[in-house]
């Protein structure tokens, strides 16, 4: 049953990839509100799931391993930092060219079928039984990708419409398929995780934080508001076990 409810989630998000332009098409009267709204749910997200997971991590590392260097248990936040530092050369170097496909763009295109790898592998291991949860994940997780999806049509034009799009919605397959059938090491989900939450940080605030003029304010103070319920419903949520 958790299996098939994963699955169901990872067809939903998938969707968002394959059928951006319709999406793009029906709100584009309102780009710069649902794009603001998208913008709030990554800041919600980086803030409410993925530092609160770097915390549990390192707390879990910190018992762990008492006689390691004390340095090396806070380490995820060195992949964090590492993340950022990474996606801001990419921003910059891309911003330099944002009028033609580089391997700049493609550099960070592949770190987005990276990102939604990871998503597709999180979802088989969501810790609430059946589809609710999944369905409440599903929403601002796919407000997140189409703010995501606006950002690199914007930068890769044709190419993301004819190419990018369907290897983004791919990633997230191979990302379930690895978690229904197979189990990661630890290390390597809890330090791409850290990793991913750095390079966010940065992606939003060079490319989803409203601007004057450009975006709305309210819409992304909604954005984080709708992220911050839905955190707060499933955590009342029972878990597995």
């Amino acid at each position: 049953m958790q299996m098939l409810a994963s699955f169901i989630g990872v067809l939903l998000l998938s969707s968002v990839h394959i059928f951006y332009d319709s999406f793009q098409r029906t709100l584009s009267r309102r780009l710069a509100h649902w794009t603001s709204v998208a913008g709030g749910v990554a800041v919600g997200y980086v803030f409410l799931y993925l530092f609160p997971k770097l915390s549990d991590y390192t707390s879990t590392i910190i018992i762990g391993e008492q006689g390691t260097w004390e340095p090396l248990r806070y380490r995820l936040y060195f992949f964090a930092l590492l993340g950022f530092l990474v996606y801001q050369a990419m921003e910059f170097y891309g911003d330099q060219n944002r009028h033609k496909v580089t391997i700049w763009n493609w550099a960070h295109a592949a770190g987005f079928c990276a990102y939604n790898a990871l998503i597709g592998y999180i979802a088989t291991g969501i810790p609430r039984p059946g589809i609710l949860p999944v369905f409440l994940a599903v929403l601002p997780i796919g407000f997140h990708l189409l703010g995501m999806n606006h950002m690199m049509s914007g930068r890769m034009g044709k190419l993301f419409r004819s190419r990018v799009r369907w290897l983004f919605a791919a990633s997230l397959f191979f990302g379930w398929i690895t978690g229904s059938f197979a189990s990661l090491p630890v290390w390597v989900t809890t330090g791409f995780t850290a990793f991913v939450a750095g390079a966010i940080i940065i992606n939003v605030i060079s490319e989803e934080l409203p601007d004057r003029g450009k975006g709305s304010l309210w819409a992304f103070m909604a954005g984080v508001a709708f992220f911050s319920v839905f955190m707060s419903i499933i955590r009342t949520l029972p878990r597995i076990g």
